[in-house]
């Protein structure tokens, strides 16, 4: 892993993205690391033993990346006001990554929140210019864009990760700490979601057990939800939408 070059320095930090995920979550995220650094995070996922040992990292957001000016102006200034002394700098365009790499001070990890299909050309382009990438899932679309990915990581011993968040949330750790050991290992699983308060006005069946909005998981069979989803991931037409 490339090191970093001034330890009495803030880390550098970019996000091209600037959508629904990318300019909520994502941005939401860099803030709280900027405020409060790493160690207060390190427990939700087993890691509070390291604590002291970042306890002193710092971190600045240096550049927003979006396609629109609007987009990235709205964001630098909403950033700028809920963290006063902040000061990322707005960049826009079809490939927005490129001008971030080229200004000072050059970004030590880029964040990736564009659409799926614009994961892997920023990441390669942070790769090569020396920075890690923590890219939002999935890493590409492609089984040759993931290797290209990886393999560009391995060669400049850096970090390509993917945000999989939801694995530490404390429901999918029941299920995987808890509940896995009673029923075995799952093949396949599905979920749906539905507000409460549509729940309660869903007039009942009149049959026991778990309800269509209930968590389903097989041991041996691929279940038809699954399949619809799979399906669903592979035709939804906003795969391949411009970010904003």
């Amino acid at each position: 892993m490339a090191a970093h070059s001034d330890p009495k320095e803030p880390i550098a930090l970019a996000l091209v993205g600037g959508g629904m995920f990318g300019g909520d979550v994502v941005l939401r995220t860099i803030e709280d690391i900027e405020r409060c650094g790493l160690a207060p995070y390190l427990g939700r996922v087993g890691l509070d033993h390291l604590a002291r040992d970042v306890a002193g990292l710092r971190f600045r957001l240096a550049a927003i990346g979006t396609r629109t000016p609007e987009t990235a102006q709205r964001l630098c200034a909403e950033y700028r006001s809920r963290l006063p002394g902040a000061r990322p700098a707005p960049y826009w365009g079809e490939k927005p990554w490129e001008g971030i790499f080229r200004a000072k001070p050059r970004p030590e990890i880029l964040f990736v929140a564009t659409p799926d299909h614009l994961h892997a050309e920023p990441a390669l382009h942070a790769l090569d210019r020396g920075a890690h990438v923590m890219a939002e899932k999935p890493l590409a679309l492609t089984v040759p864009e993931v290797d290209s990915v990886i393999q560009k990581a391995q060669e400049r011993g850096l970090v390509a990760g993917v945000d999989m968040h939801k694995r530490y949330d404390p429901c999918h750790r029941f299920l995987f700490e808890e509940l896995v050991p009673q029923i075995g290992k799952p093949f396949t699983a599905a979920r749906s979601w539905k507000s409460p308060s549509r729940s309660r006005r869903a007039p009942s069946s009149g049959r026991s057990g778990p309800t269509p909005s209930a968590t389903s998981a097989s041991t041996g069979s691929t279940s038809s939800a699954t399949t619809w989803a799979s399906t669903r991931s592979r035709s939804t037409p906003w795969a391949r939408r411009s970010f904003s």
